[in-house]
């Protein structure tokens, strides 16, 4: 190979986004394998059996929170970069949800971990107390005020 076919070889190279090579091999996948392994928990967690104990409710919000928190950014990145469409630009609505949702969800996720690991550690530390502190009311009401109190 001379110096013209190297240049050129390096020329076409040069010409690839590999921003967007990189994003479709190795982030599609993950988030696939992310939405899928999150949408079997819901299945799971969200038999009548399981929804009457508060971890399946925090495990569920969870799932939920981390489905949206996968596919959001996900969203976003293929509608600009296959459709020429930046969402934020369209409105002024789209813009605040966006940026409300990409910064507040992961905390809304963190959240509910802090949740979880309170109310286990609750069942080490006082198992008696179990059976007034742990209740699906009461997971609800503590994911329900996860949301709007996750700020950064």
């Amino acid at each position: 190979m001379n110096n013209t076919e190297k240049d050129d070889l390096v020329t076409v190279l040069g010409h690839f986004n590999w921003e967007k090579i990189t994003g479709a091999v190795f982030l599609s996948p993950m988030i696939l394998l992310g939405v899928l392994g999150n949408i079997l928990t819901l299945l799971v967690f969200g038999t009548r059996q399981q929804r009457q104990t508060s971890i399946a409710i925090y495990l569920s919000a969870l799932a939920a929170s981390d489905i949206i928190v996968l596919i959001l950014p996900a969203m976003e990145f293929w509608l600009y970069h296959v459709l020429h469409i930046y969402i934020r630009r369209s409105s002024d609505f789209m813009c605040r949800l966006f940026s409300y949702a990409t910064s507040v969800l992961p905390c809304v996720s963190a959240w509910i971990l802090v949740a979880v690991s309170t109310e286990r550690m609750m069942g080490v530390c006082a198992p008696l107390k179990m059976k007034v502190f742990s209740k699906p009311k009461h997971a609800f009401i503590i994911v329900g005020c996860d949301i709007p109190f996750s700020f950064r």
